[in-house]
């Protein structure tokens, strides 16, 4: 709750470091493999059987963030904005969704700046809360 309502920093572990580069690896070599990767190299849900060519692979990650990026609504109060960018830090170090270090230790930074995005109150989540 500090860093949330107090604006204390934070910051990641070895072991967490550790994870989020062994994972981010492993996407890298999965964006460029010819293996069957929910999500990387194949559609999401209904489109899960469809096979994504190796050119429009990074173009299939930016179009499922684009499709997310929508909200209505007035702003969330810094703090639970902060809460938010906590806990999906505290999500992402666990090393299982291939972000890359420099990303999460810029998402990091910005917390620990107290950069913040504007979250709407309502908006559009993925089934996995992405």
């Amino acid at each position: 709750m500090a860093v949330a309502r107090e604006g204390w920093s934070t910051e990641l572990d070895a072991e967490a470091v550790r994870k989020v580069v062994a994972s981010s690896e492993a996407v890298r070599e999965w964006e460029n493999s010819d293996d069957v990767v929910y999500g990387i190299t194949t559609g999401f849900g209904d489109l899960a059987s469809v096979s994504i060519s190796k050119k429009d692979r990074r173009l299939l990650q930016e179009n499922l963030l684009k499709s997310h990026a929508c909200g209505v609504g007035a702003p969330f109060p810094e703090d639970i904005i902060r809460a938010m960018m906590l806990l999906r830090t505290n999500s992402l170090i666990r090393g299982h969704s291939g972000i890359s270090l420099e990303v999460l230790n810029l998402y990091v930074s910005f917390l620990n700046l107290g950069i913040h995005p504007q979250v709407p109150c309502q908006g559009s989540v993925g089934a996995s809360g992405d």
